[in-house]
């Protein structure tokens, strides 16, 4: 149950962090930084479950980790002022990468199905909060503002999930 709990929880959060970081900074850079998240996976499996890759893998990991450094280093001198939201970039990718570290755990004792149904209702019940406290309309005011789908509220309702 703790398991399918952090499942939800990091999934949730990543998503938080990665849409403030959307305000933050650039929408490149954030989305950069948020697909470090394999590298964040394989360290995460080399620390807490001992996995070994081969060299190849090895190589790959530091082009990968030169490549974003650069684009960040870039980064810190145009932008400055800009940071918190690449480190929310970051941290987004980390509990994305968590989720996927307890996905594998969960795989071994329950479906697909069962792990990503837990996961969406607990990663629902922590998003939906945070959107009642940090949003002033949550739904449209009429019929016009919920048949225009450019309106400020149809990006909260459509929430990145996972895909089976």
């Amino acid at each position: 149950m703790g398991l399918l709990l952090g499942f939800g929880a990091f999934f949730a959060f990543s998503q938080l962090l990665w849409a403030w970081s959307l305000t933050e900074t650039s929408v490149a850079i954030s989305t950069v930084l948020h697909n470090l998240t394999p590298v964040f996976t394989s360290l995460g499996a080399w620390l807490l479950f001992g996995r070994h890759y081969d060299r190849k893998f090895g190589v790959g990991m530091v082009i990968a980790i030169a490549g974003v450094t650069a684009i960040g280093l870039e980064d810190l001198q145009i932008a400055s002022g800009k940071n918190i939201g690449d480190v929310a970039a970051v941290l987004s990718a980390v509990l994305v990468a968590m989720c996927v570290l307890v996905a594998e755990q969960l795989r071994t004792k329950l479906t697909a199905t069962t792990i990503l149904l837990w996961g969406s209702g607990v990663a629902a019940l922590i998003t939906f909060p945070v959107l009642l406290f940090t949003h002033d309309q949550f739904f449209p005011s009429s019929w016009k503002g919920w048949a225009n789908p450019r309106q400020k509220w149809t990006t909260l309702v459509f929430l990145r999930l996972p895909v089976n």
